[in-house]
């Protein structure tokens, strides 16, 4: 079985919108499988644009470390290739992760992810649909 590198894609205050899957379509392209988080669907948000106060940061930051643990121990993930990229808020999120990550490590550049545990998030790449708020959705290279 192949193990892929991947891409946790974290979205902005907007929500998924349609810049989100064809960024995931090109790194398919590329052979690079993508993790899209979905901070705002398990919690009954759709956006968040005007009201930042609905949803902390800390929340979608928490969210973005669930699923890079679970992609790290997923069977076809490749645990040392492993990216975040975020779009605005996500962005700030995505920031975060690897500042913290850094910190953590002692590095000054990204490696292996640092994570902590938090809500249950079990479907990647293959596997149940999730039940907690954070609600992912995954696409392989062809």
């Amino acid at each position: 079985m192949d193990k892929y590198p991947v891409v946790l894609l974290v979205h902005g205050s907007g929500g998924i919108s349609g810049y989100v899957d064809d960024w995931a379509k090109e790194f398919n392209k590329l052979g690079i499988a993508v993790f899209i988080l979905d901070s705002f669907g398990g919690r009954g948000l759709d956006k968040i644009n005007n009201h930042q106060g609905k949803l902390g940061r800390l929340v979608i930051t928490a969210d973005a470390y669930r699923a890079l643990d679970v992609l790290a121990k997923n069977k076809r993930v490749d645990p040392k290739r492993i990216a975040i990229m975020g779009f605005s808020r996500g962005g700030q999120v995505s920031l975060e992760v690897i500042g913290m990550t850094n910190a953590a490590s002692n590095t000054q550049a990204p490696r292996s992810v640092e994570t902590r545990t938090i809500e249950p998030l079990t479907w990647v790449l293959d596997g149940p649909r999730p039940t907690s708020p954070a609600v992912s959705r995954a696409s392989i290279p062809e």
